[in-house]
């Protein structure tokens, strides 16, 4: 009994935590706004990025729209993006890494603050080049332009003229965005070979 109350929690869990995730964007935003109210531009733009990502997460994934896009445009109807998949990924690689690096950011270096540039940049001209190149919507793609692609390019100028940011800092959040989307699409094609063969 215990095993399947667990199971049955997972499972709604992994199937809605999209919606809690956009509704504490704003009780994030507005904490953060009241409690970084003296600490300086850069790091209020880096730690807005989490709540900004949960409101694209909620574009993206509410009603399974963006795992149907991909398992349809790109998968031919195979399952390319499981459910779990989809929750590790944005659970793992986007809250618990913007989480840890705005913690790194805030006590440590505001240079590791790249850390979560980067990789939503990257995030964005993924979603952003296929609208141009297709002509067509993909999901996540309007907050990716209204919200990424601003603020984030705010961010990464704001940085770059921050004295203690280097390249290192520069090479290091580049990598993290790069490594991030990477696996992503190693895993895709994983997938898509297993369904095929």
């Amino acid at each position: 009994v215990l095993l399947r109350e667990i199971s049955m929690s997972y499972e709604r869990l992994t199937s809605n935590w999209v919606s809690g995730g956009f509704l504490s964007a704003f009780v994030i935003t507005a904490l953060g706004l009241v409690l970084l109210r003296d600490a300086s531009l850069a790091l209020v733009l880096v730690y807005l990025h989490l709540p900004m990502y949960q409101v694209h997460q909620y574009e993206e994934h509410d009603g399974a729209r963006f795992r149907t896009w991909v398992n349809d445009v790109m998968g031919g109807g195979r399952d390319l993006l499981p459910v779990t998949a989809i929750f590790v990924i944005n659970i793992v690689g986007v809250w618990a890494l913007f989480t840890a690096v705005i913690v790194g950011a805030a006590s440590y270096d505001i240079g590791l603050g790249l850390a979560v540039v980067y990789p939503t940049l990257i995030n964005a001209v993924a979603h952003v080049v296929p609208v141009l190149v297709r002509r067509a919507y993909n999901p996540g793609a309007g907050t990716a332009a209204l919200l990424f692609l601003p603020v984030s390019g705010a961010t990464l100028w704001v940085l770059s003229r921050t004295p203690s940011v280097d390249r290192l800092d520069h090479a290091i959040g580049l990598a993290v965005g790069v490594v991030l989307h990477a696996v992503i699409v190693f895993y895709v094609r994983w997938r898509f070979q297993r369904l095929s063969a």
